[in-house]
């Protein structure tokens, strides 16, 4: 089933659920998933709600243009993506473009999925023993994670990062892990562990607002590469 959304059909998913009281959607990636207990309550929530259904597909879409077959953000910089068939298994960069040397699709997404876990984990640890340094902050591990946090750090100082937080731009990332950093010395979110934050990032204010614009974005390419 398909249903017409400004302008572009859109996958329809109905789940009936006869004992149900109430009726709820939700996308699942570029799908629109209804459960209902029958089709006429379906169709009635999708006519109620079309202000959010629209809402929140152009969000989607927004975030998708990010990724695709034609570009990719790195670190903060957009970059024209190119596949060659002729090569194998290798990534090659310069001042604007990246080329995957893959067999196919699937392969280069798998090539650039690595690639940026790579990349990710080479940069976050350079800023985190650089900053550590700094601001004499103790940590016992550095490694990167899956899934919807750009950091986290547990009650042992073992930090982590997310595989796709290369993508973002530097001050951003560095906003990331005095974050992270902070709850070495503070494992909560009080005023104390925000003053460390400060200390380490002055401008964290700035940048935690700017880090929010890039959240739909991460859930996107998290569903599209995991």
């Amino acid at each position: 089933m398909e249903i017409l959304v400004d302008g572009k059909q859109v996958k329809l998913r109905y789940m009936k659920k006869p004992h149900i009281r109430n009726a709820y959607l939700r996308f699942k990636g570029d799908m629109l998933v209804v459960t209902a207990r029958d089709e006429r309550k379906a169709e009635q929530i999708i006519r109620e709600n079309r202000k959010w259904i629209e809402k929140h597909y152009r969000s989607i879409r927004e975030s998708r243009r990010l990724f695709d077959a034609n570009s990719i953000l790195f670190s903060g910089k957009r970059f024209v993506a190119l596949l060659d068939k002729t090569a194998r298994n290798s990534v090659e960069t310069n001042s604007d473009v990246i080329i995957f040397r893959a067999k196919n699709e699937d392969s280069a997404e798998r090539l650039l999925d690595r690639w940026l876990s790579e990349r990710s984990i080479s940069m976050v640890s350079d800023i985190v023993v650089s900053k550590a340094k700094e601001h004499c902050a103790e940590f016992r591990s550095i490694g990167i994670c899956r899934g919807s946090r750009w950091g986290s750090c547990s009650s042992k100082k073992e930090l982590k990062f997310n595989k796709y937080i290369c993508m973002i731009p530097i001050d951003i990332t560095e906003y990331v892990v005095a974050h992270e950093l902070a709850h070495t010395h503070q494992l909560n979110h009080s005023r104390a562990f925000w003053d460390e934050v400060e200390r380490m990032c002055p401008d964290y204010r700035t940048l935690r607002k700017e880090l929010r614009s890039y959240d739909s974005y991460r859930r996107s390419v998290f569903r599209k590469l995991e």
